[in-house]
């Protein structure tokens, strides 16, 4: 039985076979970088795929709600829909996931507020729902996932301030939280990443949070 489907970077066009969204030995799927369309199956009854560990259909023209049938892969560790035309809210549902290590939705039609019980994915390394339309602040919970490294939360409609826990985040490397309505100082101790990206916001206050940076060496 198959296992691992993988068709990415191809010229690939129409819908993919409502069968492929029900077998229970696939653990790997990518089609990303192809024309692929449709909305995807919906409820449990026509997508269940239990033994699923990456979901990736990045880059094509799928449309609908992201399928909720996904909450029953308790093995996931990895999905990547980003460019798409998806229409959703972040759901909650994603947070049964205990498994899941990345999470890429950006570039659909994201609204709605990030829920407070995403940080429930401890496991979580990357989480990047950029350029959509989010709404609400960025939620202080997210300074719980100690293992995340990656966080892109640009180009959306975030407003607040930038909370304070995300300092916490010892492994955290990459913030971007570009092109928001964020406001504010910058909390002081996010002046330690290797990569900070909060322009085209509100954000007031000195530069005291790049203290950090006169301990560092010459390059």
């Amino acid at each position: 039985m198959l296992d691992t489907l993988i068709l990415a970077t191809n010229q690939l066009s129409g819908t993919v076979p409502p069968g492929i969204y029900n077998m229970s030995t696939l653990q790997i799927i990518e089609l990303q970088f192809n024309n692929l369309t449709g909305p995807i199956p919906n409820n449990n009854q026509s997508f269940s795929l239990p033994m699923l560990q990456l979901f990736c259909l990045s880059s094509n023209n799928y449309v609908g709600q992201i399928p909720s049938g996904l909450a029953s892969c308790q093995y996931l560790q990895e999905i990547y829909l980003p460019y798409n035309s998806f229409a959703d809210v972040v759901p909650i549902w994603l947070a049964q996931l205990a498994r899941l290590t990345v999470l890429s939705l950006g570039a659909n039609h994201i609204i709605g507020y990030i829920p407070a019980v995403i940080s429930n994915l401890t496991r979580l390394t990357t989480l990047a729902i950029c350029f959509s339309n989010l709404t609400g602040e960025v939620p202080k919970e997210l300074g719980l996932m100690r293992e995340l490294s990656y966080l892109h939360l640009g180009n959306n409609l975030l407003t607040g301030p930038i909370p304070l826990s995300l300092g916490n985040l010892s492994k955290l490397s990459f913030l971007t939280l570009t092109d928001n309505l964020l406001f504010g100082s910058v909390p002081g101790t996010l002046g330690n990443k290797n990569s900070l990206k909060l322009q085209f916001n509100h954000l007031n206050g000195n530069l005291d949070f790049l203290m950090p940076l006169s301990n560092c060496g010459p390059v």
